[in-house]
């Protein structure tokens, strides 16, 4: 599951479209996707993550979304109970920020992240 952004030059999208550590089950890994012809043909613009432990999926647009908070997603093994990470990251696929697992205080920072 992916999202799809509408630009006025081009279409994004922001999914779990390659092959993930856990291969045939639910999710990938990430990468960004652009058209400039309406979705007739996409080009890959980047491999968003990379050599993860579980499979990335459910990539959300959110509302309003704008740099750097532009796409929302989890991970987790679809093929048991496994702990599942929040992500969320740049327009550009080049930056990402995992939100803390846990949180001892009532507030806490995420963490830029590399893949």
């Amino acid at each position: 599951m992916g999202s799809l952004y509408i630009q006025p030059d081009r279409w994004l999208v922001i999914g779990p479209t390659q092959n993930g550590p856990q291969v045939w089950q639910t999710g990938g890994e990430m990468a960004l996707w652009s058209s400039q012809d309406s979705g007739q043909t996409w080009t890959m613009l980047r491999q968003i993550t990379t050599n993860s432990s579980y499979n990335h999926t459910y990539a959300r647009r959110p509302l309003n979304a704008k740099d750097p908070f532009f796409v929302f997603w989890a991970d987790g093994d679809p093929t048991q109970f496994t702990p599942s990470r929040l992500y969320f990251g740049n327009s550009d696929g080049t930056h990402v920020w995992q939100l803390p697992y846990d949180m001892s205080t009532p507030l806490a920072s995420p963490q830029e992240i590399s893949f």
